[in-house]
Parts: structure tokens; sequence; C-alpha cells
């Protein structure tokens, strides 16, 4: 049986909230349960433990996992539970055209006496357990892990809407979730997973104690002796290598590996065990300090505020729409849409933050949204009042001229 801490659902929802799932997968989330996740890393066997935004690399996402629940009182073991495991960023973060993608849905699950979900049931057509494969380029995707309680009849009404020719694109939890008498989920988690060719990346093993885990031991060569080797080569290698690489590149700090034994004064293996961990920190430095580098800067534009002023909507868009769209970029305070025939096909969207609201002035100002190439501009009271009265001077300027040739009025 694991343990449970009540403390570990708060960091959960505020790891949501954080990382905008709520709202891009669930307009709220409350759960009542601890959902774990964890993965058997192919190339190490080392178990890997989801926790709330950790990253882990594709390799290490390549077998299903195993899923626990807990909670601070026993759970039946009758209780149903259904699983779905979806990516909100697909095909990228940017471009989430083709989202939800579903990479795992299935019901008929049951707590063991080690909390573990085991269920006897296949998952629901075209939903068996597809691995993460976010493609060359593409930012980190968010996958996330959600438990329900199985409601009554859900095999059969889930198969009505997921069956052999449902595309695993596309999908919308909340319309499903609707549709099968889902209601909200009791537990959840999620990861991040890049494009990467490494086979190996950084991540949390699972180990109750802090201690090395028994593969990790083994792997070291099966001794404390062998593990505190592996560990003085990794931190003091995770500076060497780092320095090396951003001064000419990971590749070529492999003629350092060959002749760290000797600067550490350790064996060969422990030394490339060590070295290949100090590359992957390499990298992972290097793609941050990339990152960091393409992110925009801090310095505002004159006349930058929390108000974006949105045009050329189409004329169906609702707000919920919009908060979907705009709402990954920051917390949003209010939204209002034209509704009269001077205002239609405009929207203001309020943030909470300056420099949320110029993030997603950045990324969505010419964005193509409902076959509309959309407007995002800063909003300017005075400009844009100015540029209506001129507007609305043509427009009757117009009118007038239309009654005087309608009646043969002339100027003179």
């Amino acid at each position: 049986m694991r343990s449970f801490n009540k403390s570990d659902l708060t960091n959960t929802t505020n790891a949501f909230i954080k990382s905008h799932i709520v709202p891009d997968v669930l307009s709220s989330f409350s759960p009542a349960a601890l959902l774990t996740v964890e993965f058997t890393d192919s190339a190490t066997s080392q178990t890997l433990n989801v926790t709330p935004g950790i990253v882990l690399t594709m390799e290490q996402t390549t077998n299903e996992p195993q899923f626990f629940l807990t909670a601070n009182v026993t759970i039946p073991s009758t209780i149903s539970y259904v699983l779905a495991m979806l990516d909100p960023d697909a095909p990228t973060p940017q471009n989430t055209s083709i989202s939800q993608y579903r990479h795992f849905l299935g019901g008929g699950f049951h707590v063991d006496n080690s909390s573990r979900l085991v269920n006897n049931t296949a998952a629901l057509p075209q939903s068996e357990f597809v691995n993460p494969t976010p493609p060359a380029g593409s930012d980190p995707h968010r996958y996330v892990i959600l438990a329900f309680i199985e409601p009554q009849d859900f095999q059969s009404n889930a198969q009505k809407l997921v069956n052999d020719s449902t595309p695993r694109t596309n999908f919308n939890l909340t319309t499903f979730a609707n549709a099968v008498n889902l209601g909200s989920p009791i537990g959840g988690t999620y990861f991040l997973t890049g494009f990467s060719n490494s086979s190996n990346g950084t991540a949390s093993s699972n180990s109750s104690s802090g201690s090395p885990s028994s593969s990790s031991s083994s792997a070291a060569g099966g001794s404390i002796e062998a593990y505190s080797a592996g560990l003085k080569a990794t931190w003091g290698l995770s500076l060497c290598m780092t320095i090396y690489a951003l001064r000419y590149t990971v590749k070529d700090s492999e003629q350092l590996e060959r002749r760290s034994g000797i600067l550490f004064g350790i064996g060969n293996a422990h030394c490339a065990r060590a070295c290949r961990a100090a590359k992957r920190d390499a990298v992972s430095l290097l793609s941050a300090i990339s990152a960091m580098a393409s992110r925009p800067t801090s310095k505002l534009p004159t006349g930058a505020n929390r108000i974006l002023f949105v045009k050329n909507l189409n004329y169906t868009i609702n707000g919920e729409d919009l908060y979907d769209l705009f709402g990954r970029y920051g917390s949003i305070r209010q939204i209002r849409i034209g509704n009269e025939a001077k205002t239609k096909g405009t929207a203001f969207v309020v943030f909470e933050d300056v420099m949320d609201a110029k993030n997603a002035l950045d990324h969505l100002n010419g964005f193509h949204l409902q076959e509309r190439y959309i407007v995002v501009l800063y909003h300017m009271p005075a400009k844009q009042d100015a540029a209506a009265a001129k507007a609305d001077l043509a427009r009757r300027e117009e009118e007038l001229a239309q009654l005087k040739k309608k009646h043969n009025i002339d100027d003179d």
C-alpha cells in the first residue's frame, strides 16, 4: 500500500494551473486522489516516477507505464476507473491544430492491494497506448494523464464515440466526458517530452529513501563504493563537460571522456558511465540556454498594457474560444466580445499581467483562427477612438452623398 500525502494534491492542482492544463484540457481540477505514474526506461530498466511537470525523453516513455491510485481512505477494489492520456500540444505547442491527441483511453481499471490500477479490459478502439513522439523542432509537449470513476455502461457508450474509424487526432476530452457521463477527474498528473535523438535523459527515479535503487546500484557495479565513484565523476565531469561543450561541441567532449579516468582517478567503466551522464547534462544546459536566448526580452514597447484589442474575428466566435486561445499565455481577467453592428468581429482580452499580454500579442497577431487571420493590438483608447470617429465620419459623408444623389440636390 502506497502512502498518501494531501500536500501532493495541492501541488498537482497548482501545477495544472501553472502549466495551463487548466483551462487548455480541463475547465477546473479538484483531485480527490493521488494518481502516480511510473515508466520503465527501455535502455536502463530504471523506474521513473512522474511528478507533475517532470521532463522525460522519448526513449524513457517508450513502454506503457504503470498507474497507482491512493487517497486518504482505503479505496475499494470494486470501483472501476477510466484512464486517459492526452497531448494538448499536437503537433506543436504553437500550432495545436490536431490536438488533443489521444495516447490512451480505457476503462475497467481496479485498485489492487499495492494501490496499482490493473485491468483485464482492452483499451477502446484506436486508443491503445501510443508513446510520445513530438516532431523534430517542436518545443516539449505536455502529456496529461487523468483518472475518472467509470460510469455505468461506459464501454458501450464510449464505443459509439470512439471506434475503429475514429482518428486519434482532434479528440476533445470535455465533449467525450459529457457524452458518456464521465464527470470530473478524481486524479491526474502530467509530464513533458520533447523531440530527442538521445537515448537517455534526466528524470526522477523511484526511491523511497533517497538512496540509489537496486537497479542503479547494480549498474554502477553493485556496491556503494562504485556508486560513490559514479557520483564523484558525474558531479565533477558535469561541470567540466558543460564548459567544454559550451566552448566546443558536445561531440568533441568525447576526447575529454577518454582522458577523464586519469583526471578523477576512477575506473574506465565508471568513468564512461559518468561521462555519458555529464554529456546529457551539457546537452540539457545548452538546450536551456538556447531556449532562454530565444525568449522575448522583458523590455516593453511603448503603449504596452494588460488590455489587448482583437479584430478581424469570425462573427461566430465565443468567449470560450478566445479563452482557450489567449489563456495559454497567462491568467485572464476578462474577455468582452463585440455584439453590436459596429463592434462585431472584435473583442477585448484583459490579462492579469502585462508581460502575459505582450507574450500573447507576440504569438497571436496574424494567427489563423476560424478561417480568419486575427489582428491583435494593445488597447489604445485615444488612437482607437480617433480611428472609429474617422470611420464614422466617412460613413456619414457617404450616406449624405447618397441622399443628395437620390433627391437630386446639388451642393450649389
